[in-house]
């Protein structure tokens, strides 16, 4: 059995994938710890990206991919205080990309980063990767299905 990601079977089926954005988009991206490190799974999320037409990814500069820096949430149940200092220090990393909006493609990235978002005052939106596939209702389509407001339907 083989088990995949969901950025890697996006790029098994990227002939069949037409991503667009109503609007353009900049963001940058946060590569969680355990796919950029443990996985070493940190291109993948990036050649989708590449995929969206209208969609500008700005790096960080030095803490990316493998070299990723942690955003706090793996200590959070045993020192949160150190975990939101933690968190701050990357939503502060993030901000300079100089983009507006953070990706992340992991659940307890993305509550520690927006809780840090919060802390440090920031105008960073932190989103979850998945989330910018389907924005506008019609940008995402997979097999001859078309994401919708009503659902997955034919086009």
């Amino acid at each position: 059995m083989e088990v995949l990601h969901y950025p890697e079977i996006l790029l098994k089926y990227e002939s069949k994938l037409k991503l667009s954005l109503d609007e353009p988009l900049t963001v940058t991206l946060h590569d969680p710890c355990h796919l950029a490190r443990s996985l070493d799974m940190a291109e993948e999320p990036r050649q989708v990206l590449s995929l969206v037409r209208g969609l500008e990814l700005k790096e960080v500069p030095y803490t990316n991919r493998r070299m990723t820096t942690c955003c706090g949430s793996p200590i959070e149940t045993i020192f949160p205080f150190l975990a939101e200092k933690i968190g701050c220090k990357r939503v502060t990393e993030l901000g300079e990309s100089g983009a507006k909006i953070e990706l992340t493609l992991c659940p307890f990235c993305l509550g520690n980063l927006r809780g840090a978002a919060k802390n440090v005052n920031s105008d960073l939106n932190v989103i979850d990767f998945i989330e910018i596939l389907g924005q506008g209702g019609r940008s995402l389509w997979i097999r001859g299905l078309r994401n919708t407001t009503r659902g997955w339907q034919q086009p």
